[in-house]
């Protein structure tokens, strides 16, 4: 695993920079101190973007172990099942290259979302860290290379660049369930001696200014999310659930019709586009969870694991799991599947 310098050293080099130039320049373009666009005055935090975590190794299950209940975000690839415990994701971006596609995984400890990213923008290969600011209280995505500073919850450039990323959605769940599911999978540890550290920043949720919302949600309850458009989402709340896994009556969201189904105990609500034909929970099969009307069985991933469509797959909408005092932060058209 790559490390840049540590945070101390990477601040006085960032300084020194800003003394000579008050500009990033790119092959792309210039990007100046002055060129938000945002408004500042849902800005917190300063310019110190964290160490750069890129080509990260992975432990496997059995030389790592967390708290059973502790939450882990999960990532399904051709490559296999990857697992970044929010313990360990400290750095709040890790950038990797899987399935040889660039990705980023990032999280915010404060609002509690875990997004994945695409690095891939206008044919270039981002390299993206946390910037050191927060918008609204969530962390904000810079690529070193550009100066360019994104929202992670709403994706939206806040600076530099005025395009969207690309980013694509990461299960979480229990650690326990990794280890009684997923013995094979690859478990991302930040190791000991790494030199890890963070910038101070304004991380007080009360000081930010939030946007008007349609719906006030309990701040410390856990929601999935299905943003459609810059101000709305849709979110599930785990209380929809109980121990066992069911699906919730079909619901309309990001503009199609939605399958729904959830498991409070393992802490986990799946969606899925609606197929044309009729899906059933299972239980104690798990990772297997659901049954279609002709037999298929159906794993957590969408995968068609047997039966007679076997080999195909249910499409996925883009959703993510984060606190509710994030979603009023950021969202101002809000609906609840309930």
């Amino acid at each position: 695993m790559k490390y840049f310098l540590p945070f101390f050293l990477l601040s006085l080099l960032v300084v020194s920079c800003e003394k000579e130039s008050s500009s990033i320049t790119t092959s792309k373009q210039t990007i100046t101190t002055d060129d938000w666009v945002v408004s500042q005055d849902y800005i917190r935090g300063q310019d110190a973007p964290y160490p750069v975590i890129e080509n990260p190794t992975y432990l496997s299950v059995q030389e790592k172990t967390f708290p059973s209940e502790e939450l882990v975000l999960l990532f399904k690839s051709q490559e296999g099942i990857y697992v970044f415990p929010h313990s360990q994701l400290l750095p709040e971006t890790i950038n990797d290259l899987i399935d040889d596609q660039p990705i980023a995984i990032t999280y915010c400890p404060i609002t509690g979302s875990g997004i994945g990213f695409n690095r891939i923008l206008n044919n270039d290969t981002l390299t993206l860290t946390a910037s050191g600011y927060l918008y609204n209280s969530n962390m904000a995505p810079l690529d070193i290379k550009s100066g360019a500073i994104w929202s992670q919850m709403l994706r939206q450039p806040l600076k530099g660049f005025a395009q969207q990323l690309d980013a694509f959605s990461l299960l979480e769940t229990k650690w326990k369930n990794i280890e009684d599911f997923f013995p094979d999978a690859k478990v991302f540890v930040v190791p000991e001696d790494s030199l890890i550290s963070v910038t101070d920043r304004t991380d007080d949720i009360d000081d930010q200014i939030n946007p008007p919302t349609n719906v006030t949600l309990s701040n410390g309850d856990r929601y999935v999310g299905l943003p459609s458009g810059l101000n709305k989402t849709t979110l599930i709340s785990y209380d929809s659930f109980g121990d066992e896994w069911s699906i919730l009556p079909s619901a309309l969201s990001v503009g199609s019709e939605i399958t729904v189904i959830g498991n409070k105990k393992m802490h986990l609500i799946l969606t899925f586009l609606k197929p044309e034909f009729k899906l059933f929970p299972i239980n104690d099969r798990f990772p297997i969870i659901m049954r279609d009307d002709v037999g298929t069985e159906w794993d957590i991933f969408g995968h068609a694991f047997s039966g007679p469509r076997k080999g195909q797959k249910l499409k996925k909408p883009f959703s993510y799991v984060a606190y509710g005092f994030a979603w009023n932060n950021l969202f101002s058209k809000i609906s609840v599947i309930e």
